[in-house]
C-alpha cells in the first residue's frame, strides 16, 4: 500500500469514528392509563427505544416507567414510513397493533396539513388510538 493510500485510510478512520447518526424526532401517543414516547431521547440512547409510562390519575402527568424496549425488536415503519406494525408477540402494549399515516391534524413545519398515526388494527383498550409524529427540526 502507498503511503497516499495510507493516509486516505487512516483519514476515512478518522472521519468514521467521529461520524453519527442524526437525532430522530419523537412519536407519543396516550391513552386513559398509558404514555408512550417512541425516540432516541433526544440522542440520549443508541436506538429509538418504545419507552410506556403509566399515567397518574390524579394528575394526569405521566409517572412511573412501566417498560422500555428497542424499537427495532418491537415494530417496523413500511409504505414509506406511512404504516406502522408492531410484533404480536412483542413486550410493549403496542404488540399487535397496525397504525395507518392519516393527515388531519393541525400543520406542524410548513405542511399544508398535518399527519399522525392512527390505530386501525388491534386497538386494544389501554392502545392509544393515535401516535403523533413530532420531527426533531424542521
Amino acid at each position: 500500500m502507498s503511503f497516499t493510500q495510507k493516509v486516505l485510510v487512516l483519514l476515512l478512520l478518522i472521519v468514521a469514528k467521529n461520524s453519527f447518526a442524526a437525532c430522530s424526532g419523537n412519536i407519543t401517543g396516550q391513552s386513559s392509563k398509558l404514555y408512550i414516547d417512541i425516540s432516541d431521547g433526544g440522542c440520549d440512547y443508541n436506538e429509538e427505544m418504545i419507552q410506556v409510562f403509566e399515567i397518574d390519575p390524579d394528575s394526569g402527568a405521566s409517572g412511573d416507567k412501566k417498560i422500555s424496549q428497542p424499537f427495532a425488536k418491537e415494530c417496523r415503519f413500511a409504505n414509506k414510513r406511512n404504516t406502522l406494525t408492531c410484533r404480536a408477540n412483542g413486550k410493549t402494549i403496542l404488540a399487535g397493533t397496525e397504525y395507518k399515516r392519516t393527515f388531519d391534524v393541525n400543520p406542524i413545519c410548513g405542511e399544508a396539513l398535518g399527519s399522525r398515526l392512527t390505530c386501525i388494527k388491534g386497538c386494544k383498550k389501554d392502545v392509544p388510538k393515535y401516535l403523533n409524529e413530532s420531527p426533531y427540526e424542521c
